[in-house]
């Protein structure tokens, strides 16, 4: 199944499991991209000084 069709199925029978996957997949994807901000964020600041 793809995601629409997890959410489809969550919407017709009130289970979220079927999204957990997909909550962990958005939850791995926000702190790999904390990560890339952090480390832009050192190279930028480090170019100051």
């Amino acid at each position: 199944m793809d995601i629409p069709e997890y959410y489809s199925a969550y919407l017709s029978t009130g289970n979220p499991g079927p999204l957990v996957p997909v909550v962990e997949h958005n939850r791995e994807d926000i702190v790999s991209l904390a990560g890339i901000l952090s480390a832009l964020n050192l190279q930028l600041t480090s170019k100051d000084k």
